[in-house]
């Protein structure tokens, strides 16, 4: 068993509950902190992920996000801030010598992820993004049918993600200034990144948007600015290795009732 790697959750976003989870179960990660800008806020976290999950010893609540990048007591930080603060406090955590796990996408840009990418480098910090899909067993074995040669030479990659959510607002996530983009940025990412993990680097890629639903209701009432980002995107595109790719995705697929998964 490898020596105890001791973890600081900065954000209690919904995602941050299954790698509360995560950590657990990788066999030699402890939570030690969780900040959130409200201490009340992160304790609640606290309680209810210590109620599903347990670790021998409850993490302690941080307010505010510098302390937890400077706790001791913290040697890895998962952000899964909105995508517009990620850049910030990666770079702030590499800096403090502190190993990294941030929510996808990484940033806005290309620009930003390329620093986010220099920060570690320069700090020589393990930095990750939290590309799931690469460590589903299902996914696994498949990887393993392509390299291993068992699937003959890959030449084609498909993918669709159809999803049929509700019309509502997103909150920060239907902005560009605040989530960079859509189901492109959202799911369709996810794809790309294991598209790229079975057959390598994407040589050329071309592809459209499009923004049907404005989202200005507000879930319980109120209302809100349109969005400005894309409920679908299709990509097509070729890789290094010959074979070709063609992924789409969307969050307005119809027929499922509102129950967050299509087709």
């Amino acid at each position: 068993m490898a020596e105890t790697l001791r973890w600081g959750i900065l954000s209690t976003a919904g995602i941050a509950r299954k790698n509360w989870e995560a950590i657990k179960n990788s066999g030699n990660g402890v939570v030690t902190a969780v900040a959130s800008r409200v201490a009340a806020k992160a304790q609640q976290f606290i309680d209810e992920c210590q109620s599903e999950v347990p670790f021998d010893e409850a993490p302690r609540a941080i307010e505010g996000y510098h302390q937890i990048i400077a706790a001791e007591d913290v040697d890895a930080v998962y952000i899964p801030l909105p995508t517009g603060l990620r850049a910030e406090w990666v770079i702030k955590a590499a800096e403090a010598g502190k190993h990294v796990m941030c929510e996808k996408p990484l940033g806005l840009s290309f620009e930003e992820s390329a620093e986010m990418y220099r920060a570690a480098r320069d700090a020589d910090v393990r930095h990750m993004t939290a590309f799931t899909y690469r460590f589903a067993p299902s996914m696994r074995y498949l990887r393993h049918l392509v390299t291993d040669g068992q699937l003959g030479t890959p030449r084609h990659f498909r993918s669709q993600r159809f999803l049929d959510l509700p019309e509502t607002s997103w909150g920060w996530r239907q902005y560009k200034d605040k989530a960079g983009a859509g189901d492109l940025y959202d799911m369709t990412i996810h794809r790309i990144d294991f598209a790229q993990d079975l057959l390598g680097p994407i040589a050329s890629v071309c592809g459209a948007i499009a923004q049907f639903a404005r989202r200005t209701e507000i879930p319980g009432g109120g209302t809100c600015d349109p969005s400005d980002v894309d409920d679908w995107s299709a990509l097509v595109g070729r890789f290094e290795c010959g074979a070709v790719g063609v992924w789409e995705g969307s969050t307005l697929m119809k027929g499922h009732y509102n129950d967050w998964y299509g087709f």
